[in-house]
């Protein structure tokens, strides 16, 4: 009866660091949103600071076709910024056998600011279409259509697979790096204002939407300097770091408690060691 109440007391312990954990991610979800919206309308001064809302300090600030934006920046089109280029048609000419084989990335395959890898196809093509639709670290990925969270989608691709080119679904846009920094394109592309553009001006249907090359070459992008594209870029990233942080750690509590149910209630492991295990605080970040 007492290992019960001990293997009792080690489950409900981690329920609670599960929990915390949980309510700790919503958290910074919404910090994140607030935090990128601020970044991407404010930028950051040259203290390092936030500039003070227009509200505060409207002498900061000028209209501009996205708004509001710090006097400093700038606007332009995403057609002027980079290049812009529709993936290898599917089902089309049949090709040689001899053509090698090649991965290919879907609109499965391009989430909202990450990809998944866990199925990707391949196809044959030319050694001239590999060089023309090869991706590139820095090439961030954009969703023609589908489901209107899919589109737009704007997802950074960092050479995860050492040959892959996209399908004609998937615009591939390759920024000019000394005006628009990638990252800096991916967080406003996949933020409010970047969705509800592609919203306004797609083709839409029954659940489905979708925006063609012209519409996506149209798209305002606010042009802070490259270092302050920079500066916001790193903030972002400390962010995005805390919340891996938590999600791993999230999912490392969730795999420890499916594995204490198992072991401890089927006696593989005794529960007098882990118990002070599981009842060490987790640490909080800043």
């Amino acid at each position: 009866m007492g290992e019960q109440i001990t293997i009792a007391r080690i489950l409900d312990t981690l329920d609670t660091q599960i929990l915390k954990t949980e309510a700790l991610i919503a958290k910074l979800e919404k910090v994140k949103e607030g935090l990128l919206h601020d970044l991407l309308t404010r930028g950051i001064d040259e203290n390092g600071q936030l500039r003070p809302s227009p509200e505060q300090a409207p002498e900061l600030y000028k209209d501009s076709p996205l708004g509001l934006i710090p006097r400093e920046w700038g606007v332009g089109s995403l057609g002027d910024l980079s290049e812009i280029v529709s993936g290898v048609t599917l089902g089309g000419k049949s090709g040689s056998s001899s053509w090698p084989l090649v991965p290919y990335l879907r609109v499965a395959n391009v989430q909202d600011g990450y990809f998944d890898l866990s199925e990707v196809k391949l196809i044959r093509v030319s050694s001239v279409d590999i060089e023309k639709y090869r991706l590139l670290p820095g090439d961030v990925l954009m969703n023609e259509g589908g489901d209107f969270d899919k589109l737009g989608r704007g997802s950074l691709w960092q050479g995860q697979i050492g040959l892959c080119i996209h399908q004609n679904h998937v615009f591939r846009v390759r920024a000019n790096p000394s005006i628009l920094n990638p990252h800096f394109l991916t967080a406003f592309s996949s933020s409010a204002m970047g969705k509800s553009y592609f919203i306004r001006s797609s083709k839409q249907s029954t659940n489905l939407a979708s925006i063609n090359s012209t519409q996506l070459k149209d798209f305002q992008i606010p042009l802070p300097a490259k270092a302050e594209q920079e500066l916001i870029v790193t903030e972002l990233r400390i962010m995005a770091s805390k919340m891996e942080s938590e999600k791993s750690l999230l999912d490392k509590l969730i795999t420890q408690k499916t594995g204490l149910m198992n072991d401890l209630l089927t006696g593989h492991v005794r529960v007098t060691p882990l118990l002070g295990q599981a009842q060490t605080p987790t640490p909080t970040p800043a």
